[in-house]
């Protein structure tokens, strides 16, 4: 059984800076930080390690099955991420997650 957790339009209440189809109300099944999970209808959070940055995978994400994505505002944008995917832009990427579930 596949759960809906919010739409891209419910985020766009909350990340209010975004691009791409945010108002679409395209479903998100999923929350993941890892992009090489295969996961359809993801929300793809990318967070900063000591030893990495998720942001370098965001591609891998989108094309594991991510449909939107939290990014965070200092890093650069690559512009190969199709114009319509909802790209919010959060100034922390790992605070931006916290503050997500506690509001689910």
């Amino acid at each position: 059984m596949i759960m809906l957790l919010f739409t891209t339009k419910w985020l766009s209440t909350i990340f209010t800076n975004y691009k791409g189809d945010a108002d679409s109300h395209t479903e998100i099944e999923t929350v993941v930080t890892d992009s090489r999970l295969k996961v359809k209808q993801s929300l793809f959070i990318p967070l900063i390690g000591d030893q990495f940055d998720g942001h370098q995978f965001v591609e891998h994400a989108l094309s594991n099955g991510a449909v939107a994505i939290l990014w965070q505002e200092d890093k650069e944008l690559p512009g190969n991420i199709p114009e319509h995917v909802p790209t919010f832009f959060v100034k922390d990427t790992l605070k931006a997650l916290q503050h997500l579930a506690a509001l689910y």
